[in-house]
């Protein structure tokens, strides 16, 4: 059996290591075009802004249009519809980018969205929805237009769009899951 391509987090892309980023999914879509089955060694929040297609994290495929998030792990086996959905945002990270600044190492382990047996899909709904497309694109902000990226920025930025999205754990009326 061929091994599946892994895809690694290009540290020093903006000069200096920086182990955040945010990239727009037609830019991702040249890479993933060679590997369209792949994993990566980071964690991964794409969010889908135009489009309808589907995405397979591991062995579960999930039918996604514009409004929805899918989560991954590193080391997580990856499939996205390249060819239909056509816009969004995909949030990348080191561990290490979240770690070295928290107390408890295991914080990342502990949102819900990150647990292995979670749905990797979460379809979200108005005001939430806005709120976090508008922390992605803050994100992206920060690293395009500084030369010195602020980092506890970037850090306090990714907590929020984490803590946003574990909101919709405990009020689910904010979001909703759809059926595969």
């Amino acid at each position: 059996m061929p091994s599946i391509p892994q895809y690694t987090f290009h540290k020093t892309k903006y000069g200096d290591e920086l182990l955040i980023d945010v990239v727009t999914l037609p830019y991702v879509k040249k890479f993933v075009a060679k590997y369209p089955v792949h994993t990566l060694t980071y964690y991964d929040i794409t969010l889908i802004t135009c489009g309808k297609g589907f995405f397979r994290i591991n062995n579960q495929e999930y039918s996604v249009s514009g409004g929805d998030i899918i989560f991954s792990r590193p080391g997580d086996i990856r499939h996205w519809d390249k060819d239909h959905i056509s816009d969004g945002f995909a949030l990348i990270f080191e561990e290490e980018f979240l770690l070295s600044f928290f107390n408890d190492p295991l914080f990342l382990k502990h949102l819900s969205f990150f647990q292995p047996d979670a749905s990797s899909r979460l379809s979200l709904k108005g005001d939430i929805y806005k709120r976090i497309l508008g922390l992605v694109k803050n994100i992206k902000l920060e690293i395009d237009a500084y030369p010195l990226k602020d980092r506890h920025l970037l850090r306090a930025l990714l907590y929020e769009t984490l803590i946003n999205r574990e909101k919709c754990r405990f009020f689910p009326f904010l979001c909703h899951n759809r059926e595969h």
